[in-house]
């Protein structure tokens, strides 16, 4: 993908998530006023979160163990080094 192509491909992802936040939240809370539609939304999104940050540490771990440094983690994940290495970094 190039430079000029990946802003408009973001904008269409964050459109796409927020778009099922939204259907996630109507589906689940049915005819409730809007503060209940808030709260389900915000459910979905903690949700959500937990999947996208295991999919992350998988894809970290995978590119570890093909021979990427942490140094080329913490550029892709838009982190420290020294956060990259607390997050990815062997266990003791």
């Amino acid at each position: 993908m190039d430079e000029t192509a990946e802003p408009a491909a973001w904008r269409e992802l964050e459109a796409a998530v927020d778009a099922a936040l939204w259907r996630y939240a109507e589906a689940v809370t049915g005819p409730f006023g809007p503060r209940d539609m808030h709260l389900a939304r915000l459910s979905a999104a903690r949700r959500l979160h937990a999947i996208l940050d295991a999919t992350d540490r998988a894809a970290a771990r995978q590119a570890l163990a093909e021979g990427a440094t942490h140094p080329r983690v913490a550029d892709a994940a838009g982190m420290s080094r020294q956060a990259a290495w607390r997050r990815y970094g062997p266990t003791r």
